[in-house]
């Protein structure tokens, strides 16, 4: 197996160079230098390069570099500024690599290079508005990386000591996403059999003893063992809870319950809670988390496809009322989301496939590349290959990061798309006592209802309804209630229970309608209660 080059990637002053040298002394690797490479090979400088041939002649010596050393192995790479902005570069550096970004505030790089003679892109007279502008521009391609370093505190050593640290706990063929808050930023580590680095994970995070692992009692006999004997191997120590499988676990009752047994293990504030299991463990560990001695650290290890690409990020936790899923909760976000796609080998094939809702969601909300690569992909997702899953996964915690990113804890029209089918998928829960179907189905079928609204509004075309009922279909997922045996449930039960829905304004109703593939907008105009009513017969 070849072995997986280190790619550190950011702007000018970021310390790239003196981080690469000292990561590839600390490893005992090679290290290269992009910016270097090229000067060697036109004997210039980058400087003089630029003078006398611009910055387009340049980005093409630059390419070339790029490709030849990321076919190379065991290399610490440091690349120049721009190297990320090129999707070609970023596809070449991580065919064998892992990429970091060294993420350093637009102040802490003025200061590093206000009087460098050597920087062409910054031959301006306010070289700090232009620090900002530049680094604003390029901070989008920074952010695909797999993991982000916070610089602006920390000591070249610590940079390289952090680094070593991740490269050695992300195994060959697991890739990471980052969630960018700032000094909250966590990461998504996604790959295969993933149970022998989950130690090394825990501590690449910063993440401490004691280790409080809550699964449900499906899920404890197939996987915990295998972190139980991780742990063993590392030295660590680690108590298990257990939990009745099912929405009906998710509740205030539950909790208290948790937090007798966290009392029980003496667990302090800086503990940390592993939730293993699927939305219900997820969204009532990290309940118990955010509120337990104010905080205590979450790591979101899902084991279901739906936790993997939705439920498990963004840190949305809570537990339902009898009249209302997830009305009691806050925003607490994980300092870790493991998605070990092994797990999903376990599934029964309906939990299965209702993640695959979740994951069409995507497609119709933000990305048409993502949703024709389900359609296109159906038969190999269903067989749960590996590569395809890897890359809807992938694809998926990527959208969701960006949109958390914007807007955290839904304060703005930004995170409220991702609850597209949400408002009819969370109603029909509710009304069918959150046992009949799963979450999944119902988003499926919420999904089916919010398309047809938008059709009958006249903003999305029928085309748009029959492509996203298809792909629905393709994955066996519902769009009708009774094509889940579920009957006698009136139009009325259904939009009464909207009317809890945690994203109404007032006492308006808001819906995510998709425009086309790939795009949808939020609206709080008021519908016509006729015409809702009209929409979910249609779903009945």
């Amino acid at each position: 197996m070849r072995r997986r080059n280190i790619v550190l990637i950011g702007f000018m002053g970021s310390g790239k160079t003196e981080v690469g040298r000292k990561l590839a002394q600390m490893l005992g690797m090679e290290f290269v230098d992009t910016d270097a490479l090229i000067e060697q090979q036109t004997q210039m400088s980058i400087s003089d390069i630029f003078r006398k041939h611009g910055e387009s002649y340049f980005r093409k010596l630059e390419m070339n570099i790029v490709a030849e050393v990321a076919k190379e192995e065991g290399l610490v790479i440091s690349t120049g500024g721009g190297v990320p902005t090129f999707e070609e570069n970023l596809k070449a550096l991580r065919s064998n690599g892992l990429l970091f970004y060294l993420r350093t505030s637009p102040i802490a790089v003025w200061k590093r290079i206000k009087d460098a003679t050597d920087r062409p892109l910054l031959d301006v007279s306010d070289r700090f508005t232009r620090i900002v502008e530049l680094l604003e521009s390029r901070e989008p391609f920074y952010r695909r990386a797999d993991i982000i370093v916070h610089t602006d505190k920390m000591t070249p050593d610590e940079v390289a000591s952090q680094i070593a640290a991740w490269a050695s706990a992300i195994p060959q063929g697991a890739c990471a996403v980052p969630v960018c808050l700032n000094e909250r930023t966590y990461h998504i580590v996604i790959g295969n059999e993933l149970y022998d680095s989950i130690p090394k994970l825990l501590t690449a995070a910063g993440l401490k003893e004691p280790f409080v692992l809550l699964t449900d009692e499906i899920v404890f006999p197939l996987h915990a063992q295998s972190y139980a004997r991780a742990f063993e191997a590392h030295d660590k120590s680690l108590h298990i809870i257990t939990v009745p499988p099912g929405e009906m676990t998710k509740s205030l009752d539950y909790a208290l319950r948790l937090y007798d047994k966290l009392v029980e293990f003496d667990v302090p504030r800086d503990g940390t809670l592993i939730a293993l299991g699927g939305g219900v463990v997820t969204d009532l560990g990290g309940f118990v988390a955010a509120t337990y001695m104010r905080g205590i650290a979450l790591v979101n290890a899902p084991t279901t496809l739906l936790g993997q690409i939705d439920a498990a990020i963004g840190g949305k936790v809570g537990v339902d009322h009898p009249r209302a899923k997830n009305l009691i909760g806050c925003f607490y976000q994980p300092r870790l989301v493991i998605a070990d796609i092994s797990t999903l080998k376990t599934l029964p094939e309906r939990a299965y496939r209702e993640g695959f809702a979740e994951a069409i969601k995507y497609g119709v909300i933000a990305d048409e590349g993502l949703f024709d690569f389900l359609e296109r992909n159906s038969d190999a997702l269903l067989s749960r290959d590996q590569g395809a899953l890897m890359h809807i996964i992938r694809r998926c915690c990527e959208i969701k990061a960006r949109i958390v990113e914007l807007d955290e804890e839904e304060r703005s029209d930004k995170r409220a798309l991702l609850n597209y089918g949400h408002t009819f998928g969370h109603a029909i829960e509710v009304v069918t006592g959150y046992r009949q179907v799963l979450h999944g189905e119902a988003v499926a079928i919420g999904m089916v209802a919010g398309a047809h609204l938008s059709c009958m509004l006249g903003i999305c075309s029928s085309e748009t309804v029959e492509r996203q009922t298809e792909v629905l279909r393709r994955y066996g997922l519902p769009t009708s209630l009774t094509e889940v045996g579920v009957t006698g449930i009136s139009a009325w039960q259904v939009y009464n229970a909207m009317a809890l829905d945690k994203k109404r304004r007032g006492k308006t109703l808001r819906f995510i309608l998709p425009k086309r593939i790939g795009e949808a907008f939020v609206t709080d105009k008021p519908i016509d209660e006729q015409l809702l009513i009209e929409v979910i017969n249609a779903v009945l």
